[in-house]
This record gives structure tokens, C-alpha cells and sequence, in this order.
């Protein structure tokens, strides 16, 4: 029974630590870098700020009820915002973004992009440490945290989803070849599918 319980601290010390270290360091990265709210630069740049912005604004006003889900004269000479909505803008994570005014939503994405940042830190610590139960989950959970493809994607923070979930779904995988269970795959790939389109 004690056994159990150091085991279950120890894990959820590790997976803490999984979260936790990738979005310190990325805000190390952002004090350094003056990004703001800690400078005048910003994560604002290339589809960041000529599409992602636009969008997730126009998202927070929808959810506030200010505009339609259905159409929009907003898009070019208007248009469907179905299919807009869909591939842009259905992860979950875009929710936290109702929180923030429009004309402070760059702090918003700020935010929404560490937290993406940990949650693919955690989600491979997780999958590390149900692999081997040690804390080299903490250094392969960092390493694919801060990976390039992280890095750069920044500026499209729709793909980071993908790369959350990817652990989850060797996971689901694991668990239909060890025991036939295959609920996690078919979560964590509809939620892949629905949040990277």
C-alpha cells in the first residue's frame, strides 16, 4: 500500500516536472528574446500574423456571440466559415483565448503557445514513463518539448496539437497490441484528426 502510493508521488513528481520544465524554459527563451509581454518582438510573425490572428479573434468573437459560425463577410467578400473553422481553429487549447480582449490576444497566445509547449512535454512523459518508470522520462520528455519542429512551429501553433497527441496515440497502440483495449487510440486520433484536419 506505501509502495503503491511512493510510486503514484514519484510519477506524479516526474510528469509535474515534464509539464513544467519545457514552459520555463520557454519563457526563459521569451524574456531573453524580448518577446512580448517581455519586450517589443513578438510570436506574431509570418502565419502568425498574417492568418492565425485574424482568426483566432474573429473565433473569440464568435464564441462571445458577435459573430456566425455559419458565414462571414469578414472572410475576403464573405464566405463559409465552416471550413475555415475546422482547419484553424478546433483545438481545444484556442478555448483559453475567450479569457483575453482582442487587443491583448498576442499575451493570449503567448500563454496558449507554452502551454502547448508542456502538454507535448507531458504527454511524452507520460508515454516514457509508463515505457520504464524512470527519470530519464524528464530528459526524452524535454528533448521532444523543445525539438525544432516545436520550435519553428510557433508561428503555426495549429500543428502543435499533433505533436501532443502523437505520444497518446503509441500509447493506444501499445495498448490494442498488449490487451485489445483501443479506446485511448480512437480518442487521441479523432482528437489528431479534428485538431490538425
Amino acid at each position: 500500500m506505501e509502495m503503491n502510493l511512493l510510486k503514484r508521488k514519484k510519477k506524479g513528481v516526474i510528469l509535474a516536472i515534464t509539464f513544467i520544465l519545457p514552459v520555463c524554459l520557454m519563457t526563459i527563451v521569451y524574456i531573453h528574446m524580448g518577446i512580448f509581454p517581455f519586450g517589443n518582438n513578438s510570436l506574431l510573425t509570418i502565419d502568425m500574423h498574417n492568418q492565425y490572428v485574424a482568426f483566432l479573434s474573429y473565433l473569440k468573437e464568435m464564441i462571445s456571440g458577435n459573430h456566425s459560425f455559419d458565414y462571414s463577410f469578414s472572410k475576403g467578400i464573405g464566405g463559409n466559415m465552416t471550413g475555415l473553422a475546422s482547419y484553424y481553429m478546433l483545438s481545444p487549447f484556442n478555448l483559453i483565448l475567450c479569457f483575453w480582449k482582442t487587443d491583448t490576444l498576442p499575451i493570449g497566445i503567448t500563454v496558449v503557445t507554452l502551454l502547448k509547449m508542456g502538454c507535448a512535454g507531458l504527454s511524452m512523459g507520460a508515454y516514457f514513463y509508463k515505457k520504464n518508470g524512470s527519470y530519464s522520462a524528464i530528459l526524452f520528455s524535454l528533448c521532444y518539448s523543445m525539438m525544432s519542429y516545436n520550435i519553428v512551429y510557433q508561428q503555426n501553433i495549429m500543428w502543435l496539437d499533433g505533436v501532443i497527441l502523437l505520444p497518446l496515440i503509441c500509447m493506444g497502440i501499445e495498448n490494442i497490441c498488449k490487451n485489445n483495449h483501443g479506446i485511448m487510440y480512437m480518442i487521441a486520433l479523432a482528437g489528431a484528426i479534428l485538431t490538425n484536419y
